[in-house]
């Protein structure tokens, strides 16, 4: 093996890190027992680390030795099963944030219905009573007349006391004609100019004059 000598340190041609001699100078027999570590060749996945092996004196300076360390393996180097197992945990919990979602907007958008629903009974609900204000004994008593009553092109006093008439693919507003039956809702027989609220799902009526909000809830 050739090699070269500068002052007490010897470099061997076949090493990237220097041996250090410090006890017998020249003298390559010596080389190996108080110097660096040959640096070793790492495999795959690896990695070296130099580490200080000295005995704490201070005359004998300090041995040097690598240390090869595992990394942690790699995602394409785990097993096909981990990975499977990995990929269901992960769609499962996809499936619950959405079904949360979910529940969250479908929550949010039935509680805006209710409240417009809410609204719009009110507002026909004070239609009527403007009617019956400015027109006392000449109410109408139907459905129909209550409805053509209210809206812009009536002959009673005072219209039209709404703009448009409300309406809505979860409920229907109407107003109760003389001579009803009970409804189907609640059970009550409306007097003429209740307001009713239908919901078009069960298809029931309920007298939101007498029961504010019955119907709207369940919309």
């Amino acid at each position: 093996m050739r090699s070269e000598t500068t002052g007490n340190q010897v470099l061997l041609k076949e090493c990237t890190t220097p041996f250090t001699n410090r006890q017998w100078g020249d003298n390559l027999e010596g080389v190996l027992t108080p110097v660096k570590q040959m640096r070793p060749d790492p495999k795959r996945g690896q990695t070296l680390t130099m580490v200080d092996i000295s005995d704490g004196d201070a005359g004998s300076g300090a041995d040097q030795r690598w240390s090869v360390s595992q990394l942690p393996v790699s995602r394409k180097q785990r097993s096909p099963h981990a990975i499977r197992v990995e990929v269901i945990a992960l769609v499962v919990l996809l499936a619950a944030l959405g079904v949360l979602v979910w529940s969250a907007v479908g929550g949010a958008s039935r509680i805006a219905v209710v409240a417009t629903c809410d609204a719009n009974a009110r507002v026909v609900s004070e239609g009527v009573a403007g009617l019956r204000a400015e027109n006392a004994g000449a109410a109408p008593t139907t459905s129909v007349a209550w409805q053509s009553a209210l809206l812009p092109g009536s002959s009673y006093a005072g219209a039209p006391f709404l703009q448009a008439w409300p309406h809505s693919p979860q409920y229907l507003i109407g107003v109760a004609g003389s001579g009803l039956s009970r409804d189907s809702g609640d059970a009550i027989v409306p007097a003429n100019g209740d307001v009713l609220v239908t919901v078009v799902a069960t298809n029931k009526a309920y007298d939101t004059t007498v029961h504010p909000g019955s119907g709207c809830g369940l919309a």
